[in-house]
């Protein structure tokens, strides 16, 4: 894991291929000292290589410096490595190494109108959320509505990849791994929403979206998915 941080540090191209390959060591068994040397190791060379702003720069530029980070940590990668990413910020927001304001900037690049947000950064910045989200389910509750204006709204009807993580990020409102014992049981059970509600409605109507592309079973998918959970 050094080695491959010190080889980013000189630039040397294919220093990214080595340290998205180490992602797979958070599922490192952390029941041994050992193990939870490594997932440990691991979090503080990602916050070394993507999670600390230079110095010199402002709170405001430092959130945004490090909410670009995370969501280029999404491109181009494959389904495995979103499974390990998605564990990695889960446990660091666990363990509240994501900062408040990093999860605004991460809300402003998913619901901003404007067009200098490119498709790609607005879908991964839904994907950050939504895996965000398994530690800390208010933060989708919060932005309830966001999600059904941009990811559920037009946008979302005109790129399927943004719905479909969307829907994910929505199904995480009501996630069974948090909480344990009778609360979880009983929270699980108030926070059902009554059918009428509205995520619920456009939930639906998603999967009524006619579309030739083979990312609509995706969708429908996730939508049915998070109707059911919630």
């Amino acid at each position: 894991m050094d080695f491959f941080v010190i080889i980013d540090a000189y630039k040397v191209e294919t220093a990214r291929v080595g340290t998205r390959r180490m992602l797979r060591l958070i599922w490192t068994k952390g029941n041994s000292d050992e193990g939870k040397g490594v997932q440990t190791h691991l979090i503080e060379c990602y916050k070394g290589l993507f999670f600390e702003a230079p110095d010199s720069f402002s709170a405001n530029d430092a959130a945004n410096f490090v909410a670009r980070n995370m969501i280029s940590l999404t491109f181009g990668a494959t389904p495995a490595e979103l499974t390990s990413l998605e564990q990695l910020l889960s446990t660091m927001m666990k363990g509240d190494l994501v900062p408040e304001l990093v999860v605004q900037k991460l809300w402003q690049a998913y619901g901003v109108r404007k067009k200098e947000i490119s498709k790609n950064q607005r879908k991964g910045a839904i994907i950050v959320l939504g895996m965000l989200a398994l530690a800390d389910p208010e933060l989708v509750v919060k932005e309830m509505e966001t999600c059904l204006r941009i990811g559920l709204g037009a946008l979302g009807r005109a790129d399927l990849g943004l719905a479909r993580y969307t829907c994910i990020a929505l199904r995480r409102i009501n996630n069974p791994k948090q909480g344990k014992g009778a609360l979880a049981a009983t929270t699980a059970a108030t926070a059902r929403l009554p059918n009428d509600h509205a995520a619920l409605v456009r939930l639906a109507a998603v999967t009524e979206v006619q579309s030739q592309s083979q990312e609509w079973f995706g969708v429908a998918e996730q939508a049915v998915g998070a109707i059911y959970a919630l």
